[in-house]
């Protein structure tokens, strides 16, 4: 989500603390999944299905679960902002963010305050190959994120895909997982998540295809990942342990649910603003708008009729860039997300 560009000294420091590498049961109950029903209100949503996704039950314990390692390319840096000279001399306005990235996001989202809170959050998503501008960027991705304020900081659970050349090696499309503790990044695909036995996708591994289901849920003590197809062919995938925010300094002990469930696209750029950037976000051709763009639809919350979600949708740079041009939201429905849009120019040309 924000800021993932932990160093390994910072990942040390965590592991020190108990944070990651913690032991873990996989043979925990996974939760039964919800189905991806649509209602009359979400016609305009592009994704929509009325497929069911089947249920779990309970994933065999077997050699093949386990905690996935740490690993040097997990922890890897990204390099300093390699901003070119032509990049230098094409605008005044370009600034660099180093040594951390500059965000730009197109997000639907929804805060609760009081009433049942939900538990979870599932989402038919377009899957993509956006061109990433591989001599200043780090990357872009569109994901689900289960947040929760705890103590002033966040406690986050993701799960999307990603074009990252940092954490992937290559500029294909990667299915991932990340979580946040007390507002502190953690590591791609590992840091502690179970991988099930048997699951039918694997976090980290390349996505093909047209669309893709994620879900998020919290049951028995670990925030569960399931991985599908839009008809609701598909698994859970496995999960992260309760105990990496119970065993956290200071401890959590009430993320077992969300205050404030988020769709998005994201763009990690090397500079600012986004009229100097040449990533691409979503299909990385058409800003998002009715018809158009990439999209984030059929979402709902495990727990919770579909008519609770209704999703506000904003667009935002971090650090604050001013008005975005290139990346574009659109509410096409109160659970769809219509987003993206190519950046400046084509990867390289900035």
């Amino acid at each position: 989500m924000r800021r993932r560009f932990a160093s390994s000294l910072a990942a040390l420091a965590l592991l020190a603390s108990g944070v990651i590498g913690t032991s873990v049961n996989p043979a925990a109950a996974a939760p039964a999944a919800p189905p991806a029903a649509t209602t009359a209100a979400d016609k305009a949503d592009p994704t929509a299905t009325v497929a069911s996704i089947p249920l779990p039950g309970k994933p065999a314990t077997t050699k093949a679960d386990k905690v996935l390692p740490k690993t040097a390319k997990q922890f890897k840096r990204p390099p300093a902002n390699p901003v070119t000279a032509k990049a230098k001399a094409s605008s005044k306005l370009l600034t660099s963010c180093a040594p951390a990235a500059c965000y730009y996001y197109n997000t639907g989202s929804q805060g609760f305050s009081s009433g049942t809170y939900p538990d979870g959050i599932f989402a038919n998503l377009s899957l993509h190959n956006p061109g990433l501008d591989t001599s200043r960027d780090y990357h872009t991705l569109a994901e689900l994120a289960a947040i929760k304020t705890v103590g002033g900081t966040r406690q986050i659970v993701e799960v999307g895909w990603n074009v990252d050349q940092v954490v992937n090696g290559n500029t294909s499309t990667h299915l991932f997982v990340y979580h946040w503790v007390n507002g502190a990044t953690s590591c791609y695909n590992g840091c502690g998540f179970v991988a099930a036995g048997g699951a039918t996708y694997t976090a980290g591994q390349v996505l093909t295809g047209s669309s893709i289901r994620f879900g998020i849920q919290y049951t028995s003590g670990n925030w569960w990942i399931w991985v599908g197809t839009t008809a609701g062919v598909g698994s859970w995938i496995g999960y992260f342990p309760a105990t990496l925010w119970t065993g956290a300094i200071p401890a959590v002990n009430t993320f077992t649910n969300l205050d404030n469930p988020q769709v998005f696209g994201e763009v990690a750029a090397g500079n600012m603003p986004d009229s100097q950037v040449c990533t691409r976000m979503g299909d990385g051709v058409n800003l998002g708008s009715a018809t158009a763009g990439a999209s984030i639809g059929s979402v709902l919350y495990p727990n919770l009729a579909t008519s609770a979600v209704n999703l506000g949708v904003w667009e935002a740079s971090n650090p604050n860039a001013g008005t975005i041009v290139n990346y574009e939201p659109y509410r096409a429905s109160a659970r769809t997300l219509r987003y993206g849009g190519p950046g400046a120019g084509p990867p390289g040309s900035c």
